[in-house]
Order: C-alpha cells, then sequence, then structure tokens
C-alpha cells in the first residue's frame, strides 16, 4: 500500500487566498488614494514635491 501525503493540495482554497489577497490589496490602494488629499490639506503639504537633484 501506498500511504497517502500528509497535506493534500486544494488548488481552489489556494486560490480563494490569492484572491482574497489581491482584493485586500486593491482595497487598500482605493482607500490611500481616496483619502490622500485630505491628509496633504490637514498637514499642509504641496500637492507636488520635486525630486532631490533634479532641476
Amino acid at each position: 500500500m501506498k500511504p497517502e501525503p500528509a497535506t493534500a493540495s486544494h488548488p481552489g482554497a489556494i486560490l480563494a487566498i490569492i484572491l482574497l489577497s489581491y482584493f485586500m490589496i486593491l482595497l487598500d490602494n482605493s482607500v490611500i488614494f481616496t483619502a490622500l488629499p485630505s491628509l496633504q490639506a490637514e498637514l499642509r503639504l504641496p500637492a507636488h514635491r520635486e525630486l532631490p537633484g533634479r532641476p
């Protein structure tokens, strides 16, 4: 008899975890980019900052 592996592969569960993580990243970016203008206004930051070393 051939013993079964201790951990069985569940491609559906793995796909669900990957899709959920991508959704969380998308949601986080949406919240940050939506709140960014009001954060800049509250902190009195300029809208555009020049990069160091560029004229």
